[in-house]
């Protein structure tokens, strides 16, 4: 008698889930912390693609003041050009692995209009909640209030130069709190080298704004998040 087949703990469709349940579990886990740790600040999201990380990021809005009604209610802000991912010009993108394979191209990474996302997100929160930033990074970040705090980030804007153009202005501006977690989505891509991508800009970040950060733990196939303690100003 031959020997017992193994048994299967996951299916085709379990296994094409779990990088996206680990992440949607994350954000969200990130969102509770941010509450239950009283963390000042609203959530924050760069690149929303499909919308599911935003929609996962409202859910977790909900439940955290569910949980915790008497915590400062947060909104949510969502940045994306709707058009897709920038033009390739920093030499840095031109040079890395997945934009030289065409994975990250100008005007990829599209999936919903304005108008789907915030259906789909403002099923969850009302609109008074949510604020829909339209166009580049560099340029709806800017005419953001001084006053403006964040205690969640979630980063999936792929390119380093377009991560560069989201958190240079959170940092030189004081945006990013104490205590605030930072989710990274495309950290491992690129071969995980930290001469692209987010890992590149994280460094040159850290060693400009002197950040001093924990490491909060990996998540997906290719993301980690990251909790800012402290850092410098640098006009």
């Amino acid at each position: 008698m031959g020997n017992p087949r193994p048994k299967l703990f996951f299916n085709l469709d379990d296994v094409s889930e779990l990088a996206a349940k680990d992440v949607a579990g994350a954000l969200s886990l990130a969102v509770l912390y941010s509450y239950g740790a009283d963390v000042e600040g609203d959530v924050a999201e760069f690149g929303t693609m499909s919308g599911s990380t935003a929609q996962a990021l409202a859910m977790a809005i909900v439940a955290a003041e569910a949980r915790l009604p008497s915590m400062a209610k947060k909104q949510l802000h969502l940045f994306d050009s709707f058009e897709g991912l920038p033009e390739i010009s920093s030499d840095v993108d031109a040079r890395s692995p997945h934009v030289l394979a065409g994975a990250w191209a100008p005007k990829g990474c599209k999936v919903l209009s304005m108008l789907e996302l915030r259906r789909v997100v403002e099923r969850l929160l009302p609109s008074s909640r949510v604020t829909i930033h339209k166009g580049w990074f560099a340029d709806t970040i800017k005419p953001l209030p001084d006053d403006t705090r964040f205690s969640v980030i979630h980063f999936d804007g792929d390119l380093y130069s377009s991560m560069i153009d989201a958190l240079v202005p959170c940092f030189e501006r004081g945006f990013i709190t104490e205590g605030a977690v930072i989710c990274f989505d495309d950290w491992n891509c690129n071969k995980a080298s930290n001469a692209f991508g987010e890992r590149r800009a994280w460094i040159e970040l850290v060693e400009k704004y002197n950040i001093k950060s924990s490491h909060a733990g990996n998540y997906g196939w290719g993301c980690t998040k990251m909790i800012v303690h402290s850092y410098d100003r640098v006009r």
